[in-house]
């Protein structure tokens, strides 16, 4: 474990450059992988993401409330194995009101989303961040945890 002050920066950094991810649930037989839009709240704790309720995800997540997420800095170029960053987030997910802060500064962060974020079959989930796993240099491994 490597809970630093660095570390931690790092982490968030990294959470506010990037827009997307990808969320892992767990379905009846295989975790289930999709592309989502996040944000994370001011001190990290929280990563936040829509969905709507018609979804296989967010089924997944009314039975398995665990998730992860996996958040990379790659670009697809060779240079990638040197430079990128990936960044596991690990987590139990709850709903949150559209009107709580965190929810207001995800549409913030995603403005071009507005339509969806207000449809009433779309839901915010807050990911309750237990650990985070940062990746650098293709295998130096780093984990901040919350517990």
């Amino acid at each position: 474990m490597h809970n630093d002050d660095a570390l931690f920066k790092k982490i968030q950094e990294l959470l506010a450059v990037r827009r997307f991810g990808v969320l892992a649930t767990q379905g009846d037989v295989y975790p289930y992988p999709t592309l989502v839009a996040f944000s994370a709240d001011d001190d990290s704790r929280h990563v936040l993401f829509c969905t709507s309720i018609n979804t296989r995800k967010y089924q997944n997540l009314s039975c398995h409330h665990q998730a992860s997420m996996l958040i990379t800095s790659e670009t697809n170029s060779p240079a990638d194995l040197e430079n990128a960053e990936a960044l596991t987030v690990l987590g139990s997910c709850s709903e949150l009101n559209k009107e709580q802060p965190q929810a207001v500064a995800f549409i913030k962060k995603h403005p071009y989303l507005q339509e969806f974020f207000q449809s009433p079959s779309t839901k915010i989930i807050s990911i309750k961040v237990k650990k985070y796993i940062l990746v650098t240099h293709f295998q130096t491994v780093m984990e901040y945890s919350f517990e």
